[in-house]
């Protein structure tokens, strides 16, 4: 991973309309925002990098929930090393229940998943569940490690595989590129939303 990787406040400047937004969580390795991104109310859902416990999943799950109320897409970036081990079963039933939540509001409202650093394992299959998977070039996704596989695949877990492999529909140079385009694609799937209602 990049070493000089943008920070969180450059990535949700660059999703947000302004940089602007309202904090929802902002304890623990996820956090949360709701604001305007290409003039579209939106809903995010930030990894800072850091291994997530039970808490930090069931944020996740209450922006789910909201934006099942009200309509608003989620964007989700994800960059975590994992879970906490100590989380144990209850860590276990969280992510099942998140990932559970992610397939009930499916087709409910445009959901968005930025891989800005490594997405991996559960995490990878939740971000190939949303509508657009995008992601920075230098990040990763993969459900089993490729370093660990006994037949090594070239450039498994890299974006550009993910790509080819149909999982991410768009690659960015960088996070912030990245977070750019889910606000063009949050825009454009609002309007497709609001077409399928009118008819």
């Amino acid at each position: 991973m990049a070493a000089n990787k943008p920070s969180k406040e450059a990535i949700l400047a660059a999703f947000f309309d302004d940089g602007t937004y309202s904090p929802l969580f902002t304890d623990g390795a996820v956090s949360a925002a709701y604001g305007c991104a290409n003039g579209q109310n939106a809903y995010v859902v930030f990894e800072d990098g850091s291994p997530v416990g039970v808490q930090d999943i069931e944020k996740n799950i209450r922006v789910l929930e909201m934006a099942a109320e009200t309509g608003a897409p989620v964007v989700t970036f994800y960059d975590s090393t994992g879970a906490k081990l100590e989380g144990g079963l209850a860590l276990l039933n969280a992510n099942a229940r998140l990932t559970a939540e992610i397939a009930r509001i499916s087709g409910v409202v445009p959901q968005v998943a930025v891989v800005t650093g490594t997405c991996a394992g559960t995490s990878a299959v939740q971000a190939a569940a949303a509508d657009v998977c995008i992601m920075a070039a230098d990040a990763e996704l993969f459900l089993t490690a490729p370093f660990n596989a006994e037949d090594k695949v070239k450039a498994a877990g890299s974006a550009e595989f993910a790509a080819k492999a149909g999982v991410a529909a768009i690659v960015e140079e960088d996070a912030v590129k990245a977070a750019s385009a889910a606000a063009r694609v949050v825009g454009m799937f609002c309007l497709l939303y609001t077409s399928d209602a009118a008819d």
